[in-house]
């Protein structure tokens, strides 16, 4: 992991439906400076159920991986 000076998050989490067409964005997580976990934030009111999937953020953090 490489150090940075921005609050970017370096992954992206997605709920995924199960014949993986569809992918929604409900979160986003921050890796530990140690690369041994993450801390995960999702929006107040988001319900989850189902696969989920963690994807590095690249480029634009709103955009789909």
């Amino acid at each position: 992991m490489t150090k940075s000076n921005t609050n970017r998050p370096t992954h992206l989490l997605y709920v995924v439906d199960s014949d993986n067409a569809n992918w929604t964005q409900i979160g986003a997580a921050w890796q530990h400076k140690d690369s041994d976990g993450m801390n995960i934030v999702i929006p107040p009111g988001i319900m989850i159920s189902g696969k989920l999937v963690i994807r590095a953020a690249k480029g634009d953090a709103t955009a789909k991986n």
